[in-house]
């Protein structure tokens, strides 16, 4: 039927709105009856605008939440970013003072360590002494 009515429209004859929509009225209607159907007819067409209104705010209605989420997804990362480059300064930071408080600790180490074996070595001349003392008075 649509190929009879492409052809018939190719040939210059003008459809109907009913042939349009793929309906077929017998020609032996009367003018009252081709008014009622065409009401009819008009009456579905503004339905089916109206559904594809609807259609067409429920799309932009979802394509703003869309965007509204996109947006917030956006600045939950840049917000993510910027405290992982916060906690890297802060890592960094701590990192370097522990480095410092090991240099001191090492540094303190080496200090008391070199202090004990002067001491080691004093207290090891002084018994040594009193050894050679105390065995000369006992040879002797």
């Amino acid at each position: 039927r649509n190929k009879a009515l492409e052809e018939r429209i190719a040939a210059g004859h003008k459809a109907t709105v009913a042939e349009e929509h793929g309906k077929k009225r017998p020609r032996s209607e009367s003018a009252e009856e081709e008014r009622a159907a065409l009401e009819a007819e008009i009456k579905e067409l503004n339905l089916d605008k109206s559904i594809a209104d609807l259609n067409k705010r429920n799309c932009d209605r979802k394509l703003q939440e869309s965007t509204l989420l996109n947006q917030h997804l956006q600045n939950q990362h840049r917000l993510l970013e910027l405290v992982i480059q916060q906690k890297e300064k802060t890592f960094s930071v701590e990192q370097d003072n522990l480095r410092s408080q090991l240099q001191v600790v090492e540094q303190n180490f080496s200090t008391v360590r070199a202090q004990m074996l002067q001491q080691l070595h004093r207290t090891r001349a002084t018994l040594s002494t009193e050894l050679a003392l105390l065995e000369q008075s006992l040879s002797g």
